[in-house]
Protein backbone atom coordinates (compact mmCIF):
# COMPACT_ATOMS: atom_id res chain seq x y z
CA UNK A 1 0.00 0.00 0.00
CA UNK A 2 2.92 2.34 0.73
CA UNK A 3 4.46 2.19 -2.36
CA UNK A 4 1.91 1.58 -5.09
CA UNK A 5 -0.62 3.52 -3.39
CA UNK A 6 0.18 6.18 -0.36
CA UNK A 7 3.26 7.48 -1.56
CA UNK A 8 2.83 7.76 -5.52
CA UNK A 9 -0.33 9.92 -4.61
CA UNK A 10 1.23 11.57 -2.18
CA UNK A 11 -0.99 10.28 0.91
CA UNK A 12 0.97 11.66 3.36
CA UNK A 13 -1.97 11.44 6.30
CA UNK A 14 -3.04 7.77 5.18
CA UNK A 15 -1.37 4.52 7.09
CA UNK A 16 -2.66 1.37 8.94
CA UNK A 17 -0.66 2.24 12.40
CA UNK A 18 -1.39 5.37 14.07
CA UNK A 19 1.82 7.32 14.76
CA UNK A 20 2.32 9.54 18.20
CA UNK A 21 1.29 12.37 15.60
CA UNK A 22 -1.57 11.37 13.87
CA UNK A 23 -2.91 10.31 17.55
CA UNK A 24 -2.81 13.79 18.51
CA UNK A 25 -5.00 14.36 14.98
CA UNK A 26 -7.26 12.03 15.13
CA UNK A 27 -10.68 13.24 16.30
CA UNK A 28 -11.87 11.18 19.77
CA UNK A 29 -14.15 8.06 18.47
CA UNK A 30 -17.55 7.74 20.47
CA UNK A 31 -19.50 4.54 20.60
CA UNK A 32 -23.41 4.20 22.04
CA UNK A 33 -23.57 1.73 24.50
CA UNK A 34 -26.89 -0.59 24.81
CA UNK A 35 -27.76 1.37 27.92
CA UNK A 36 -27.27 4.78 25.54
CA UNK A 37 -24.63 5.85 27.40
CA UNK A 38 -21.99 7.31 25.20
CA UNK A 39 -18.47 5.77 25.63
CA UNK A 40 -15.57 6.56 24.07
CA UNK A 41 -12.94 4.92 26.16
CA UNK A 42 -13.62 1.37 24.25
CA UNK A 43 -12.99 3.13 20.81
CA UNK A 44 -9.64 4.48 22.10
CA UNK A 45 -8.74 0.92 23.38
CA UNK A 46 -9.66 -0.53 20.15
CA UNK A 47 -7.38 1.61 17.91
CA UNK A 48 -4.44 1.41 20.08
CA UNK A 49 -2.39 -1.21 18.24
CA UNK A 50 -4.57 -1.27 15.59
CA UNK A 51 -4.24 -1.53 11.78
CA UNK A 52 -2.93 -4.12 9.90
CA UNK A 53 -3.68 -6.80 12.81
CA UNK A 54 -7.18 -6.53 12.18
CA UNK A 55 -9.07 -8.05 8.69
CA UNK A 56 -10.16 -5.32 7.46
CA UNK A 57 -7.37 -3.72 7.38
CA UNK A 58 -7.76 -0.68 9.47
CA UNK A 59 -6.78 2.20 7.08
CA UNK A 60 -6.33 5.93 8.62
CA UNK A 61 -6.82 8.82 6.42
CA UNK A 62 -8.40 12.11 5.70
CA UNK A 63 -10.51 13.80 3.10
CA UNK A 64 -7.55 15.49 1.72
CA UNK A 65 -6.06 11.89 0.98
CA UNK A 66 -8.90 10.47 -0.37
CA UNK A 67 -9.43 13.31 -2.58
CA UNK A 68 -6.08 11.62 -3.98
CA UNK A 69 -7.42 8.19 -4.68
CA UNK A 70 -10.68 9.24 -5.96
CA UNK A 71 -8.50 11.10 -8.33
CA UNK A 72 -6.62 8.13 -8.90
CA UNK A 73 -9.54 5.71 -9.37
CA UNK A 74 -11.14 8.09 -11.63
CA UNK A 75 -8.23 8.70 -13.89
CA UNK A 76 -8.58 12.66 -12.82
CA UNK A 77 -4.85 12.33 -11.22
CA UNK A 78 -2.04 13.21 -12.88
CA UNK A 79 -0.73 10.02 -11.20
CA UNK A 80 -1.24 6.65 -12.47
CA UNK A 81 -1.04 3.92 -10.31
CA UNK A 82 -3.44 1.53 -12.33
CA UNK A 83 -3.81 1.43 -15.91
CA UNK A 84 -7.38 2.37 -17.11
CA UNK A 85 -8.20 -0.94 -18.19
CA UNK A 86 -7.56 -2.19 -14.15
CA UNK A 87 -9.52 1.26 -13.19
CA UNK A 88 -12.36 -0.29 -15.43
CA UNK A 89 -12.30 -3.88 -14.35
CA UNK A 90 -12.51 -2.62 -10.55
CA UNK A 91 -15.22 -0.38 -11.29
CA UNK A 92 -17.57 -3.01 -13.06
CA UNK A 93 -19.49 -5.90 -11.85
CA UNK A 94 -18.10 -8.45 -11.10
CA UNK A 95 -20.60 -10.30 -8.59
CA UNK A 96 -24.34 -8.89 -9.43
CA UNK A 97 -27.10 -8.77 -7.00
CA UNK A 98 -29.56 -7.13 -9.20
CA UNK A 99 -29.88 -5.38 -12.49
CA UNK A 100 -28.59 -1.76 -10.54
CA UNK A 101 -26.39 -3.14 -7.56
CA UNK A 102 -23.55 -5.32 -7.33
CA UNK A 103 -19.67 -5.45 -6.34
CA UNK A 104 -16.67 -4.70 -8.36
CA UNK A 105 -13.25 -5.74 -7.28
CA UNK A 106 -12.41 -3.52 -3.49
CA UNK A 107 -15.83 -1.47 -4.63
CA UNK A 108 -19.62 -1.75 -4.26
CA UNK A 109 -21.57 -0.07 -6.88
CA UNK A 110 -24.69 1.26 -7.92
CA UNK A 111 -26.39 2.20 -10.45
CA UNK A 112 -29.38 5.01 -10.03
CA UNK A 113 -32.73 4.80 -12.46
CA UNK A 114 -31.17 7.78 -14.48
CA UNK A 115 -27.63 5.41 -15.42
CA UNK A 116 -25.57 7.59 -12.88
CA UNK A 117 -22.90 4.95 -12.00
CA UNK A 118 -21.75 5.19 -8.05
CA UNK A 119 -19.01 3.41 -7.32
CA UNK A 120 -17.68 3.21 -3.54
CA UNK A 121 -16.64 1.28 -0.43
CA UNK A 122 -17.97 1.73 3.34
CA UNK A 123 -16.44 1.05 6.89
CA UNK A 124 -16.90 0.69 10.31
CA UNK A 125 -14.65 0.24 13.37
CA UNK A 126 -15.24 1.50 17.18
CA UNK A 127 -16.13 5.19 17.34
CA UNK A 128 -16.23 5.76 13.48
CA UNK A 129 -18.04 5.31 10.01
CA UNK A 130 -16.66 5.97 6.39
CA UNK A 131 -18.21 6.28 3.49
CA UNK A 132 -16.45 7.19 -0.19
CA UNK A 133 -17.96 6.95 -3.19
CA UNK A 134 -17.50 8.16 -6.57
CA UNK A 135 -19.51 8.47 -10.13
CA UNK A 136 -16.14 7.66 -12.33
CA UNK A 137 -17.61 9.54 -15.86
CA UNK A 138 -18.13 13.15 -14.27
CA UNK A 139 -15.14 12.57 -12.08
CA UNK A 140 -16.75 13.77 -8.72
CA UNK A 141 -16.53 11.98 -5.33
CA UNK A 142 -18.05 12.25 -2.03
CA UNK A 143 -16.54 11.68 1.15
CA UNK A 144 -18.07 11.44 4.11
CA UNK A 145 -16.68 10.71 7.85
CA UNK A 146 -17.97 10.30 11.33
CA UNK A 147 -16.93 9.86 14.83
CA UNK A 148 -19.52 8.36 16.24
CA UNK A 149 -21.18 4.99 16.05
CA UNK A 150 -24.23 4.10 15.86
CA UNK A 151 -25.89 7.19 13.70
CA UNK A 152 -29.53 8.03 12.85
CA UNK A 153 -27.73 8.66 9.21
CA UNK A 154 -26.76 6.40 7.11
CA UNK A 155 -23.97 7.11 5.68
CA UNK A 156 -23.83 5.18 2.33
CA UNK A 157 -27.39 6.00 1.33
CA UNK A 158 -26.69 9.58 2.13
CA UNK A 159 -23.52 9.81 0.36
CA UNK A 160 -24.88 7.88 -2.66
CA UNK A 161 -28.07 10.20 -2.83
CA UNK A 162 -25.60 13.45 -2.59
CA UNK A 163 -23.47 12.21 -5.26
CA UNK A 164 -26.47 11.25 -7.33
CA UNK A 165 -27.62 15.04 -6.94
CA UNK A 166 -24.00 16.46 -7.53
CA UNK A 167 -23.67 14.27 -11.00
CA UNK A 168 -27.27 15.41 -11.85
CA UNK A 169 -26.59 19.14 -11.28
CA UNK A 170 -23.12 19.02 -13.13
CA UNK A 171 -24.94 18.19 -16.51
Amino acid sequence: MNDYIFRPLDMKRSTFVLTDEMWDHLSTGYQVKKDSTIDSEQPAIEHSGRGYKVPNGGIYSTVPDLTKFIAAMTGASSVHILTRESREEMQKFQTSMSDSTGYGLGFFIRVSADGIKVVGHSGSVAGYNAYLGFNPDSRIGVILLRNYIPGSTHLRRSGEALLIELVRAGK
